[in-house]
């Protein structure tokens, strides 16, 4: 393009420019005459609904690492291509920066896949999660392939609904498990899996329009058709967290620990509260929506034991009924305490009471832990509301919460 030409007279306004040596975009900062620098603390991470613009709000994770060394560079030599050529920055990505890479298959009549070598450890689980979008083909191979014994665990998705239309499952991949979710206009692929070896790859395969992979991995490209793909993703944990982002090492994410003052949430004589969140743990991690370690090393807290919730004062327990907790999906759980009996609701309506045989007694010395506890067993999830009250609110003000 010519950097010069007679203008019509026409004006634009212009302003703030900025140049920063980030992986993503900084507050606004004013130079004058020369570069200025700002150190920019880290503050609570939030996060909104793709398809709805809602805030899901506080995001709570413990730490994770993406294994992938280069989780948005196809092209790099970390991934091991087979007839399909990459183009990079060839389309917006999820996280608005045009940084996805186009993958097409080439005219080469075989199967057209890339596929990055991750070491892991036998017998635990990982999970690959991908980015990906239709540019001409509709169908995708996300997942594991074990090159030790020639086996996959793989699902193929239909990219114009997200269904996802065949799992493959080798003997040395176990409790496998898919999850395609609509983000922006790209579907993020999740495939988790037990592996019975010490090296796996993160496989990713076109497929030539077919929800049959026996039948549409081998073919022949038009060259110009593909799949944009970004964000590859894998992590020693049987669910994907939030994205992280590699660039030739693998990288690491510190836990999202929230904690308050515990005088400044509980009443100890006499207290409610309210907590709307979703959790992406298993049931058998015990995550926690909240806890306070209380004198004599009782508790104040909510969690789950299998499905059901849990809510613990002092000595003593209220156990919601079965499938109160539901893996996934927004809970909303409300409890109080008067001195003599706790009481818990679930959505509002009341489930379950017991009687206090000792009352709740504050330890100062203890934080109130929202969401996880004492940088362990995180929700993984959201926490999009959290109100504490210093009486016990009736079941009546229970609805209107």
């Amino acid at each position: 393009r010519a950097e010069s030409f007679t203008g019509s007279g026409e004006s634009v306004y212009i302003w703030g420019a900025q140049l920063t040596e980030s992986a993503k975009p900084l507050p606004y900062v004013k130079t004058l005459d020369v570069a200025v620098t700002k150190t920019f603390a880290e503050t609570l991470r939030t996060e909104y609904d793709a398809v709805t613009g809602e805030n899901l709000g506080a995001l709570i994770e413990g730490g994770s690492t993406n294994l992938c060394t280069y989780s948005e560079d196809f092209s790099n030599a970390a991934w091991n291509n087979l007839n399909c050529p990459i183009t990079t920055n060839a389309a917006i990505a999820p996280d608005g920066t045009l940084s996805a890479n186009k993958m097409t298959p080439s005219t080469t009549s075989g199967i057209h896949r890339v596929k990055q070598a991750i070491t892991i450890t036998s017998g635990n689980t990982y999970t690959h999660s991908l980015y990906c979008k239709p540019a001409g083909y509709n169908f995708l191979e996300v997942g594991f392939y074990n090159s030790q014994v020639g086996e996959y665990s793989t699902a193929t998705v239909n990219l114009t609904n997200g269904s996802f239309t065949e799992l493959i499952t080798g003997t040395s991949f176990t409790n496998v498990s898919v999850i395609v979710k609509k983000v922006n206009d790209y579907f993020k692929i999740t495939v988790t899996a037990t592996i019975a070896d010490v090296t796996a790859d993160a496989y990713i395969r076109n497929n030539n329009n077919t929800p049959d992979s026996s039948v549409g991995r081998q073919f022949a490209g038009d060259g110009t058709s593909g799949v944009y793909i970004w964000g590859s993703q894998v992590e020693a944990q049987p669910f994907a967290s939030s994205y992280i982002r590699t660039e030739g090492a693998a990288v690491s994410r510190s836990a999202d620990n929230l904690s308050v003052s515990p005088y400044a949430a509980i009443n100890p004589s006499e207290t409610s509260f309210n907590v709307v969140f979703d959790s992406a743990s298993p049931t058998a991690d015990f995550p926690m929506a909240f806890k306070h370690n209380a004198l004599n090393s009782e508790y104040y807290r909510l969690y789950p034991s299998g499905d059901f919730a849990v809510m613990h004062i002092a000595t003593d327990f209220v156990v919601a009924s079965g499938g109160s907790w539901v893996v996934g999906e927004v809970q909303n759980f409300s409890g109080t305490y008067d001195g003599t009996t706790s009481k818990l609701y679930v959505n509002k309506v009341f489930n379950q009471q017991d009687a206090i045989s000792e009352p709740l007694v504050i330890d100062p010395a203890n934080p109130f832990y929202i969401g996880m506890w004492a940088s362990s067993l995180h929700i993984n999830g959201h926490i999009s509301k959290f109100s504490t009250y210093a009486q016990a609110l009736t079941a009546q003000e229970i609805t209107l919460l």
